[in-house]
């Protein structure tokens, strides 16, 4: 059984997402078709801290939770490596528990350490998303560039 709780950082996801122009059914609704794999594969430890965070899971229910989320489906190839990092870096605590009828899962809870990790992902994102934002939604403004246009005219060197 999974238990879910609520977490704020679960919701300062979703509102950073809506500062972004995104919101919940947006991004539940979107596929995954062409973004970057390295932009999943870059943020897929915060995304399952983040999952684990709602309260004690496992791998699977993570990757059901994720492509929820709009991340599209999250192969076993590239979630448990994570997690296995997860558990080995202390950030999340595995233990196995019989399964009804079945084999046993390893369930997961976030750590204390975990927990600030989360947080400072969480803090990095803000930062990162804002920062990506404002050269992307404003490309033109010269604000942004301390240096010079380097598209100017090139001088022409055929007049005489």
């Amino acid at each position: 059984m999974l238990i879910r709780q609520p977490s704020s950082y679960i919701g300062n996801l979703t509102t950073h997402l809506y500062y972004l122009g995104m919101s919940p059914e947006i991004v539940r609704g979107h596929t995954t078709e062409g973004y970057p794999p390295a932009w999943l594969r870059g943020f897929l430890p915060a995304a399952v801290l983040a999952v684990i965070a709602r309260g004690r899971t496992y791998g699977y229910a993570i990757a059901q939770a994720l492509e929820a989320a709009g991340l599209g489906h999250i192969k076993g190839g590239a979630l448990y490596p994570v997690l296995t990092t997860l558990e080995k870096d202390g950030l999340v605590e595995a233990t196995w528990v019989a399964g009804d009828g079945g084999p046993g899962r390893k369930m997961l809870t976030l750590t204390s350490a975990g927990r600030r990790q989360l947080e400072t992902y969480s803090r990095q994102w803000v930062q990162f998303t804002g920062a990506v934002g404002t050269l992307l939604l404003a490309p033109t403004e010269t604000s942004l560039s301390p240096s010079p246009v380097l598209h100017a005219e090139a001088p022409d060197h055929d007049a005489h």
